[in-house]
C-alpha cells in the first residue's frame, strides 16, 4: 500500500488473495493496533479532550448545560474513535461510485478500496503518536494532531489516485464530503438522544 497500492487494492478486486490480506482482515490488524495505542497512551489523547470547546464552561447558563451534557459524549466517542473513523468507509465507497463512474467498479469494489486507504492512514496516526505521546506536552499534541490530518490526506489521495486513476482534488473531496455527513448523523442522533 505504501508503494504500489493498485497492486493490493485492483488485485484484490481482481481476485487475487494468496499475496495480500482480505480488506476487512487487514482493517482488523490496523484496529487492534490503533486500539493498544490508544490503550497505552490514553493520557496523551486525552489532552485533545481538555483542549475542547466542550471542556470549557464558560457562557450562559445554558450553553454550561449543555456542556456538561456533551462532554461525555465526546470523550465516549474519543475512546472510540477508531471505530468512528471505519464509519466513514461506507459513505467513501458510495461516494467514490459516483465520483468515479468511468471506471466501471461497483459499490462493494469501491467499498474494498475504502476499506484499504483508511485503514493504510491509520498507521502514520499510531506510528505519529507512539513517537510524539512520551513528551506529554501541547507542543507534541499539536503535532500529532496537524499530522493525523495531513497524512490523512496524502495517504487517502496516494491510494485513491493510484487506485482510480482520477483527478488528485477527488478523494480530498470525498473524504471531506463523507466526514461531513458523518458529523452530519452524529449531530442529529446528539440532537435526538439529548435535545440540544
Amino acid at each position: 500500500l505504501l508503494t504500489q497500492p493498485e497492486r493490493v487494492t485492483l488485485g484484490y478486486i481482481l481476485g487475487v488473495r494468496k499475496i495480500f490480506n482480505p480488506p476487512i482482515q487487514y482493517a482488523l490488524i490496523i484496529l487492534s493496533l490503533y486500539g493498544l495505542f490508544q490503550f497505552f497512551f490514553a493520557d496523551f489523547l486525552d489532552q485533545i479532550g481538555l483542549e475542547t470547546s466542550f471542556n470549557n464552561y464558560d457562557g450562559s447558563p445554558e450553553e454550561q448545560e449543555r456542556n456538561k451534557k456533551i462532554a461525555p459524549v465526546i470523550q465516549w466517542l474519543r475512546s472510540r474513535s477508531q471505530f468512528l473513523t471505519f464509519s466513514i468507509i461506507p459513505f467513501m465507497g458510495l461516494l467514490s461510485t459516483l465520483f468515479y463512474r468511468k471506471n466501471k467498479l461497483n459499490l462493494a469494489e469501491h467499498l474494498v478500496i475504502s476499506i484499504y486507504a483508511i485503514s493504510f492512514t491509520l498507521l502514520p496516526v499510531i506510528l505519529a503518536g507512539v513517537l510524539l505521546a512520551p513528551f506529554h506536552s501541547s507542543l507534541a499534541l499539536d503535532i500529532y494532531m496537524n499530522l493525523t490530518f495531513i497524512s490523512t490526506f496524502v495517504g487517502l489521495s496516494w491510494i485513491y489516485n493510484r487506485s482510480l486513476k482520477g483527478v488528485i482534488l477527488k478523494p480530498t473531496i470525498i473524504f471531506i464530503i463523507s466526514l461531513l455527513l458523518l458529523i452530519a448523523i452524529l449531530r442529529i442522533g446528539l440532537l435526538i438522544f439529548f435535545g440540544h
